[in-house]
């Protein structure tokens, strides 16, 4: 038997298996929109629930998550026209999960060791999602890259 459950941590109190449910109800392929739409439409259902219908509240969680994607998207680019033309661009904030502090300049946390530490203990346990969000796929070159991930990890 397969049940639909909430990833550890997930904040949502609605059924997840009913959840699942309704989401495929909307169709084979889903979008976001057509959820939300669902979602409105049937306000007894478990996927209303999943969601912040008061605007005031909703529209100041956008624009938090507005923030997120702006400290997400912006990088720097340097150039070494001599050595390589092309640019290199890298992020200029991260979270390194050390703290509760938010996120940090790339810089600073490079030179400080314990956020240095912290923000690679982050790329390996991202690294571990990502296997485990695309083991299930089977193709020759991404099990190459999921057993090199498991591999690190063991």
């Amino acid at each position: 038997m397969i049940v639909a459950t909430w990833k550890k941590g997930t904040r949502y109190s609605a059924n997840a298996q009913l959840v699942k449910e309704e989401i495929e109800s909307i169709g084979e392929a889903v979008t976001p929109k057509q959820m939300v739409d669902f979602a409105r439409e049937n306000p007894e259902s478990e996927l209303h629930k999943c969601y912040t219908w008061d605007d005031t509240i909703a529209a100041e969680k956008w624009r938090i998550q507005e923030s997120r994607n702006i400290l997400c998207k912006l990088v720097i680019q340097t150039v070494d026209d001599e050595k390589k033309p092309e640019p290199t661009t890298f992020r200029v904030y991260y979270q390194t999960g050390l703290d509760d502090e938010g996120y940090k300049p790339l810089t600073l946390i490079l030179e400080r060791p314990d956020e240095r530490q912290a923000l690679i203990n982050k790329a390996y346990r991202e690294a571990q999602v990502f296997a485990e969000k695309y083991r299930t796929l089977k193709d020759k070159h991404l099990d190459e890259v999921i057993r090199a991930i498991d591999a690190l990890m063991a």
